[in-house]
């Protein structure tokens, strides 16, 4: 995702953010310069147990 972002072919991110540890991982957004396109203020879709953020 991040090459895409930097690369400007990002018009929209969505996510689904579950809490839950599991150990080590990647780092989604890591790698990002300053961002090519300013996102508007989040849409956030709150569930049982997740959140769905747009």
């Amino acid at each position: 995702m991040a090459q895409a972002l930097n690369a400007g072919l990002l018009d929209e991110i969505r996510l689904d953010l579950v809490p839950v540890v599991l150990g080590d991982g990647v780092r989604m957004l890591d790698g990002i310069g300053v961002a090519p396109a300013s996102f508007s203020a989040p849409e956030v879709i709150a569930g049982d147990g997740v959140t769905h953020p747009r």
